[in-house]
């Protein structure tokens, strides 16, 4: 791998903890466990091809 000293990826999943990995010229292969957020979503907006939208409570 080619890259700076500060590379990094960051993970993010709805309902899962956002995780920051530095990556390194040492290591190809990376596996990522994602912790369960504790976190309640309030509001979820869904939105449809026609530019309708559905606001869910």
């Amino acid at each position: 791998m080619t890259g700076g000293t500060r590379d990094s990826i960051m993970v993010i999943f709805i309902g899962y903890e956002t995780q920051v990995i530095k990556l390194t010229a040492q290591q190809d292969i990376y596996t990522i466990y994602l912790n369960e957020s504790i976190q309640l979503l309030r509001e979820v907006v869904v939105t449809l091809n026609d530019n309708l939208y559905l606001l869910i409570s």
